[in-house]
């Protein structure tokens, strides 16, 4: 295929080409691909500044030719805003086929991504160079990062270069990077030549190699320019070496070149002109080296170039240009993608040209997912407002609103969504308005107010009723059933999802009635199992079907919740696997995030405190920016972690997620933070600092009735000597502990799989008890809490069997060094269970717990560590 030939710092020698100051690198990448052709694929990340010669190294490396693999180049454009999947246009060009189809037919990002992941493995191995990714749109990064959560177990090297001097800490692109597994990730950083360098160059065109890096720096593009500059002396700047270069050219030359400089990247033979008129003065600038020949048209050798001659156009010249190019690209009919026609058009003074064409381009980037570029077009066609009628304007905010409350910017959304609010009530357009205050409610909520949150569903409501039943209607009393069942008024949710349901099955609505049977399912869960479980079933099952990307990942979010919350453990954590599976497939991030923090609580309930640590940083240390109710799970997850682990940090976190949730009004969520605020003080040995709090979140859990929180809230009660018993509807566990039935509590917690609550119900027992609750406090990881148990007991540590377990097995239990053995042998985990008479998830626990012991990422670097140490049986 056509790809670039640039200069730089590739020096003609011979037959040969020497790369002068990159061989490092260059083997780098060649080491890569090797691997990547074994089935083991990559991302490898080049970064610089412009001129840097991040092309001339790829070139290099491209054209050794090493593994015989195929090379699809694609690249980013400087267009005002970006195009929507830019690179997977050029592979589609490339390659046509199903790709170029799906991208044509505009099929949603799932099937889209699927399609260019087979044509990227269809042969092997492949190396995908994606070019100025600083550049680059959201669904394009969304992408990149769709190919580095895969790319591991592929023959496929991804090979992207950015200009890092563009792309700060902040950047979608870093951010982005960051998302990406380590270990499939390299970096390569080019730096400017030295010196040394430029001076062996400098020798070879009879300059002097001083004065050029003087004026250079050692950029090799700059070096380059230079060093091929006719005349006498160096010029002042690379713009004069440049404009020196050009001015040679006979005038239809010069007409080319000018033409070619406002239109970023690649412009193609038909739009350059006809071959016979200009097909010599296009091979002219080709053989003077300011055009190469790449893909079927002509690009400049480098950016900088085309800018410096584009930025020397006279303002009528380059509008002249612009609106030239803009005609050509409008009687290509539907091949040509709208952010193109948009980006010529806003240059080239036609605002109405520019306006349609902006709101073509927004359609399109938020058809393939690419929302921060939608909301860029649109807010393009935002600044030509006066243009549009009320209600058309009124249609752009309100898409505008939605674009950018996808990506995180909340409180600008919500601007723009009471923007469009007037207009709709300025025109009389009831039904809009009804639907616009129904998204202010759920905005408002998403910034942590649940009170005005309700205030705006109730104005929509009372819109809604009025008018003839619609979808928006029976959306408004579901979200009115959401806002109930997260303030855990269950009766009131059920009743407005039960109305939901009922119209939205009237009108064939799928979308709303699973919205409605998810809010009905949560709230239900908790005072009748069976029922709501099937309610998350049938929802389920319904969004599957439809293919409903966002309402499914929000039933797998709801029924995770709400299996933790109700300390069902295995079924949480298995929900939690197949729900994260489910959005990192779809790449719905925000819902992964959600889902992690919630399977770390469960985690924790379940003593795997090391799984449950990397949930939380998981999530709380993502470089994606995150609405405050995707962190609350997290942030509640990590405030109990660090309470068990005697963690001073803990106070600062629960304060932290308490605020959030007292400002969401989230009864649920203020009692697992009370709860744990509670313990704390308990295991601190003073209760009293957090009682007024704890009181009020006990108050409130009786007016719920939630059994969960009535329960444990009414424990930290029981301990604070607040109360004497508990009332129904309190969970079982806490009941019969407050009874002073330590015994029994401890078999409650040890059938719902929580052997930390296990742990401290034995404490109350007798000595053979606490010292079995101490055993399992130790072996879960919660050691300070048993030290302090401990003294507070007056019992003595058992040092025999300690000093044993720490120089014979590392910490590790007896039945957990079993499990290593059997691992060393290479017995997978059904092999190991049935061996050892345990059930395969059981032994999927043990492996977990074995490689955070030992620091291992695998199975078979945990086998290593302990055949190194001598752990195994017959080494001890």
């Amino acid at each position: 295929m056509d790809f670039p030939t640039h200069f730089g710092l590739i020096r003609q020698r011979g037959a040969t080409m020497e790369l002068l100051e990159r061989d490092t690198f260059l083997h780098a990448l060649t080491a890569r691909l090797a691997v990547a052709a074994a089935g083991r694929g990559g991302i490898v990340v080049v970064g610089g500044e412009a001129g840097i010669g991040k092309t001339s190294l790829l070139e290099a490396f491209v054209a050794a030719g090493d593994e015989g693999a195929r090379i699809l180049w694609s690249g980013c454009e400087a267009l005002s805003t970006p195009r929507a999947l830019g690179p997977l246009h050029d592979i589609a060009r490339l390659v046509r086929g199903e790709l170029a189809r799906s991208l044509r037919e505009e099929e949603e990002r799932s099937a889209l991504f699927a399609a260019a992941l087979d044509e990227l493995t269809r042969e092997a191995p492949t190396v995908l160079v994606v070019e100025d990714a600083h550049w680059a749109d959201d669904a394009t990064l969304d992408f990149l990062k769709f190919l580095g959560r895969r790319v591991a177990r592929l023959p496929l090297l991804v090979v992207i270069s950015y200009r890092d001097d563009e792309a700060g800490p902040s950047h979608p692109l870093r951010l982005m990077l960051g998302d990406i597994p380590a270990a499939s990730l390299e970096r390569i950083r080019l730096e400017r030549l030295s010196p040394e360098a430029v001076a062996q160059l400098s020798r070879a065109a009879g300059r002097d190699g001083r004065e050029v890096y003087e004026v250079t720096g050692g950029n090799p593009f700059f070096v380059t320019e230079i060093l091929t500059h006719e005349g006498s002396g160096v010029p002042e700047s690379i713009r004069d070496a440049v404009q020196t270069r050009a001015a040679r050219l006979t005038r239809a030359g010069r007409d080319v070149l000018e033409l070619v400089s406002v239109v970023p990247s690649r412009a193609e033979r038909w739009l350059v002109g006809e071959e016979a008129e200009l097909g010599p003065a296009i091979e002219e600038c080709i053989g003077l080296g300011s055009l190469i020949a790449a893909g079927g048209g002509v690009m400049f050798r480098h950016e900088l170039a085309r800018r410096a001659i584009e930025k020397a156009l006279a303002p009528n010249r380059a509008a002249a240009l612009h609106r030239r190019v803009l005609r050509s690209l409008e009687s290509r009919g539907e091949e040509v993608e709208p952010a193109r026609l948009a980006h010529h058009a806003i240059f080239s003074g036609d605002e109405e040209a520019a306006l349609g064409h902006l709101m073509a381009a927004g359609a399109r980037a938020s058809a393939l997912g690419a929302h921060r570029e939608a909301a860029a077009h649109y807010q393009a066609a935002l600044d030509r407002k006066h243009r549009l009628v009320p209600e058309a304007l009124a249609d752009l905010l309100e898409r505008l609103f939605y674009e950018l409350q996808l990506f995180g910017w909340s409180e600008q959304a919500r601007d723009r969504l009471l923007d469009a609010l007037r207009i709709r009530r300025a025109c009389s357009n009831r039904m809009a308005e009804g639907r616009d205050l129904r998204w202010m409610a759920r905005i408002t909520w998403l910034l942590g107010g649940m009170a005005p949150a309700r205030a705006w569903l109730d104005e929509a409501i009372d819109v809604l009723e009025k008018l003839p039943e619609s979808s928006d209607l029976a959306m408004a009393w579901s979200s009115r059933s959401q806002l109930a069942m997260l303030s855990e008024e269950d009766d009131e949710a059920f009743l407005w999802g039960a109305r939901a349901i009922e119209l939205a099955e009237r009108l064939g609505d799928t979308e709303v009635l699973v919205h409605a049977l998810t809010n009905v399912a949560c709230a239900r869960i908790f005072t009748d199992l069976d029922e709501g479980l099937s309610r998350f079933d049938l929802a389920l099952r319904l969004c599957l079907e439809n293919d409903f990307h966002e309402h499914t990942s929000r039933v797998y979010a709801g029924l995770v919740s709400s299996l933790a919350v109700c300390r069902m453990v295995d079924r949480a954590i298995a929900a939690a696997d197949e729900g994260m599976a489910y959005t990192m497939a779809h790449d719905l991030d925000c819902w992964t995030h959600y889902v992690q923090g919630w399977r770390a609580f469960s985690l924790i309930d379940a003593g795997r405190f090391a799984e449950a640590e990397r949930d939380t940083r998981a999530v709380l240390e993502s470089s994606e920016p995150r609405a405050v109710v995707d962190r609350i799970p997290a942030l509640t997850s990590w405030g109990r972690l660090l309470v068990r682990r005697l963690d001073p940090r803990a106070g600062e976190v629960l304060d932290e997620a308490l605020r959030i949730s007292f400002s969401m009004d989230s009864v649920q969520r203020v009692a697992l933070n009370v709860s744990s605020l509670a313990e704390a003080a308990w295991l601190r040995g003073d209760m009293s600092p957090v009682l007024g709090v704890l009181r009020d979140a006990w108050r409130d859990a009786l007016d719920r009735r939630q059994p969960q929180n009535i329960g444990e809230l009414g424990f930290w009660m029981w301990r604070a000597g607040e109360i004497d018993e508990l009332p129904e509807p309190a969970a079982l566990p806490f009941v019969v502990q407050v009874r002073g039935e330590w015994k029994r509590a401890a078999e409650e917690w040890d059938a719902l799989g929580c052997p930390y609550e296990k742990a401290i119900a034995l404490l109350d027992g007798d000595g053979t008890a606490a010292a079995e609750g101490l055993a399992i406090l130790e072996r879960i990881g919660a050691g300070g809490v048993a030290a302090l148990m401990r003294r507070r007991r007056g019992l003595k540590r058992r040092r025999g069997r300690a000093k044993a377990r720490q120089s014979n097995e590392g910490g590790l239990t007896a039945r957990q060094m079993e499990v290593l053995e059997l691992v060393t042998e290479g017995l997978t985990n059904a092999q190991i269970g049935e061996r050892l008479g345990i059930s395969a998830r059981t032994v999927d626990h043990h492996v977990s717990a074995v490689l955070a012991s030992l620091g291992a990422a695998s199975r078979t670097e945990a086998a290593t560590a302990a055949l190194r140490r001598g752990w195994l049986r017959g080494q001890l």
